[in-house]
């Protein structure tokens, strides 16, 4: 990385978010996750996927289902990546 520094404004959300920040890249839609780690292996805070389980749930609840597979979901993610640069 180029600038091993953080931005006072992105060290600000990590703090309020409880150790982590969504940033969107105004540029190309693109979604960041920022999150402060304390140890030397990548995790992800149980307050993120507790949240992104929650919106899971919410989803299915509200019948928002695919009959999609697996595969069919990563291809369509890659093809959206690869559309974004």
């Amino acid at each position: 990385m180029a600038n091993d520094s953080l931005h006072s404004s992105l060290r600000q959300l990590v703090d309020t978010g409880q150790g982590m920040a969504e940033v969107v890249d105004p540029e190309t839609n693109r979604v960041f996750l920022v999150t402060e780690r304390t140890d030397p292996q990548v995790t992800l805070p149980d307050v993120y996927i507790e949240s992104k389980l929650a919106e899971a749930r919410a989803e299915i609840e509200a019948g928002q289902t695919s009959a999609k597979s697996t595969a069919e979901i990563l291809a369509e993610a890659r093809r959206r990546l690869e559309a974004n640069g």
